[in-house]
This record gives structure tokens, C-alpha cells and sequence, in this order.
């Protein structure tokens, strides 16, 4: 009897027509991507690099969309549409599956106004910068940078050539030096996920 319970609460759980089932569908796909994803990338900087990228490139801002819509991750990623904040929000999620902390950072200009979303990382130490929607590679001395490195020494913007491409595509922002300053001005700091060590019932370290 035990048995039969059990295996109609499994089919239950697994039946697209069933929300519970459909959202730990949901979540073993995430994790089994996430754990993909993070497969041979053992530290946080190649973790976060590896993630970003194919954040970056399966989710892309779509005109007209509504940026404060509330889509989940998973139906995000199957869309292939979002914002920097959605962008954000997926790396985020499945960063912590492979073990990593993060939160979302509202950089903000001088009007007190945020044009751009960005991700931050912990390595143990300190908080590394990750732009998930320009997919910028942000570093000094070959290392990954936080925002008091980029305040400290602003060629790490100016000087980046992933930064002089965009301000090739688009002078009026990534080439005026006062949008730039996003990255070093006060921000906002607006939601922190916590690592989630636990890849499919064993932990993951690094």
C-alpha cells in the first residue's frame, strides 16, 4: 500500500498539470544546468564567467517587453528574453546552485537614477563586479575587480576594450565618461542570494 501511495504522489509531483510537480520540474532542470555549467570550473571567477556567458547569451532584451513583468528563470531562459535586472536575477540563481554567493546591484547615475543592473559575486573576501548584460570582462592584473578597484583606477573602464566596442555602438552612453561613473557612484544595493551548496542531494565545494 506504502508503495502505491508513493508512486502516485511521484506521478503527481511530475505531472505538468500539477504546479508542484511542474516547479520541481523546473528546478531540476536549473540545477542540472547550473551543475553543467559549473562542471570543471572550480573557483569563483571561472564559475561566474562561465554562468554570465551563457546567461548573456540565451537571454536578450526584447523592445517594447516590460521589464517589471514577473516571468520565471526557467521561462525566461526558454524565451530568451529579458532585461539586465532578469539577466541579473537568472545568473543569480543559478551561480548559487553551484555554490557561489551573489546580489543585485542598481547602479545608479548622477540623477539618482539606475540605467543599469549588475551582478556581484563573493569570493570570501570581497564583492566582484559581473556585468551579465553587456557580458563585460572587468579585470585588473588579470583578476576580476569590485567597484572601490574601478573607483580607485577608472581605465579599468576606459581603457577595456570590450568598453570601447560599445562605446562604438553606442556613444551617447558607454562613450560619455558621466554614464560610466554608474559603476563608481553609490548604489543600490536590492536583493542578495545566499549559495546553495546542494547540487542534486550531495554538496558541492569549492
Amino acid at each position: 500500500m506504502k508503495i502505491v501511495l508513493i508512486t502516485l504522489l511521484i506521478c503527481l509531483l511530475v505531472s505538468p498539470a500539477y504546479p508542484l510537480g511542474k516547479k520541481v520540474e523546473e528546478e531540476l532542470y536549473l540545477r542540472r544546468l547550473a551543475d553543467s555549467l559549473g562542471s570543471g570550473n572550480r573557483t569563483v571567477e571561472k564559475a561566474s564567467r562561465a554562468v554570465s556567458e551563457y546567461v548573456h547569451n540565451n537571454m536578450k532584451s526584447l523592445t517594447g517587453e516590460n521589464p517589471y513583468e514577473k516571468i520565471s528563470v526557467y521561462k525566461r531562459l526558454k524565451l530568451g528574453i529579458g532585461w539586465c535586472n532578469h539577466q541579473v536575477e537568472a545568473f543569480m540563481l543559478l551561480i548559487s546552485y553551484i555554490g557561489v554567493s551573489s546580489r543585485m546591484v542598481y547602479l545608479m547615475d548622477g540623477k539618482g537614477n539606475s540605467p543599469h543592473t549588475i551582478a556581484e559575486v563573493f569570493d570570501g573576501e570581497k564583492w566582484l563586479v559581473v556585468d551579465v548584460g553587456n557580458d563585460l570582462k572587468l579585470r585588473k592584473d588579470g583578476k576580476m575587480v569590485t567597484r572601490e578597484d574601478i573607483r580607485e583606477d577608472f581605465t579599468i573602464l576606459t581603457e577595456n576594450e570590450e568598453v570601447k566596442h560599445l562605446a562604438k555602438i553606442d556613444p551617447e552612453h558607454w562613450g560619455n565618461e558621466e554614464y560610466l561613473r554608474m559603476f563608481t557612484n553609490s548604489a543600490k544595493i536590492v536583493k542578495i542570494r545566499q549559495e546553495d551548496r546542494w547540487k542534486l542531494g550531495e554538496r558541492r565545494r569549492f
